[in-house]
């Protein structure tokens, strides 16, 4: 069975009232990305988008991305889904899609089940913005209700009759079992045969937490970044991984300035590729499917705090995409997620730039053609 290629999308790309109220009017990420800059020679920023700066409200923006996206082989989108005990942000692009059927590709969800706070720039401030509050059995049944729109979507992906659905945080839910067993009986009696939930891993320290998930899913590259870092390794057995990724940006901001290089952390692409690949190489327990990204710069994001990818190239994640391919077919995995199809702030997105065209989609296209 060769496993199909699904691409993580950031619905970040049109304004709504939150952000205008927390980053200034007319906040997209597309601010973020136009104010990157160069912060060492050969930097690779700013990062201009081959084909504009979209809306992604926009019914030929949504419709031109899918079509784009199955031109090159990819099965589907894994879209960013945000719920605080009620509440929605950035959902009005998806919901456009149930009433114009764009874009018209297949979908899932991955719930990002954190608190957004005032993490970006130069300092390192903890201002939470919105938090993560999750209700009773009332909140369960009104996320549950509105999800089923979305699963019932002749898109929408499933496996063995059962949506999929991937949550970010799953240690933070209140009795998780709890919920995912209430969900599972919601879907029965709505024609399904259960939900298939699958835990996201961002770190390599953490571990499958739910009997009810059907498996986990490798959250790269922070999830092999984590295994690069001996102080942050330790931490991360004891620490919960927000703690440990500030702690993480202090020494290396200590580290630096201690032996005067510049702050922000780099590591070679490749370097962080063959450690990607090692994971894949390992036998688990668990359902485990497995990642690979692009590259990575968060430097418009984090600045001098950012983390970023060096001598990132198409030819070598053409490369080591093959290699991960050929886990997940040796794995039997239904599917290979990318990180990601728009991540353009972090520097982590398959869609074309001016740089490198339409390259990164050419060698997906290039890797299923091969197998």
């Amino acid at each position: 069975m060769n496993p199909k290629i699904i691409a993580r999308h950031l619905p970040q790309f049109h304004e709504i009232p939150e952000n205008n109220k927390w980053w200034g009017k007319g906040f997209t990420e597309w601010t973020t990305v136009k104010k990157a800059r160069q912060l060492f020679r050969g930097h690779n920023q700013p990062r201009i988008p081959l084909e504009g700066y979209y809306d992604f409200l926009n019914f030929k923006t949504r419709k031109n991305q899918a079509e784009l996206a199955k031109k090159f082989g990819l099965y589907g989108f894994c879209y960013y889904h945000y719920w605080f005990n009620g509440k929605k942000i950035l959902e009005k692009g998806l919901e456009k899609m149930l009433e114009d059927g764009e874009p018209n590709i297949n979908f899932c969800f991955s719930w990002a089940n954190g608190s957004r706070s005032r993490t970006w720039g130069k300092k390192i401030l903890d201002e939470t913005l919105v938090k993560q509050e999750y209700g009773g059995k009332e909140d369960a049944l009104n996320h549950i209700k509105y999800l089923m729109q979305f699963f019932k979507h002749k898109n929408y992906i499933c496996v063995d009759n059962k949506p999929v659905f991937l949550i970010h945080n799953i240690k933070d839910i209140p009795d998780f079992d709890g919920l995912i067993a209430y969900w599972n009986d919601y879907c029965i009696s709505k024609g399904f045969d259960g939900i298939y939930i699958i835990e996201t891993l961002v770190s390599y320290n953490q571990q499958k937490e739910s009997l009810l998930s059907s498996g986990v899913v490798q959250f790269e590259p922070l999830y092999s970044l984590g295994n690069m870092n001996g102080i942050v390794n330790i931490l991360g057995k004891f620490i919960p991984y927000k703690i440990r990724s500030l702690a993480f940006q202090y020494i290396t901001i200590f580290k630096n300035k201690l032996f005067g290089k510049e702050t922000v952390y780099k590591v070679f692409y490749e370097k962080i590729l063959k450690k990607i690949i090692s994971f894949g190489n390992k036998k688990y327990k668990e359902k485990t499917f497995f990642g690979i990204c692009p590259g990575w710069d968060n430097t418009p994001r984090k600045e001098e705090r950012g983390i970023l990818l060096l001598s990132e190239s198409p030819e070598l994640f053409e490369k080591y995409l093959q290699k991960q391919y050929d886990n997940s077919i040796k794995n039997g995995n239904e599917f290979l997620f990318i990180n990601a199809w728009n991540e353009r702030s972090e520097g982590a997105y398959l869609e074309p730039d001016k740089k490198f065209g339409f390259k990164y989609l050419e060698a997906i296209k290039k890797v299923i053609n091969k197998t």
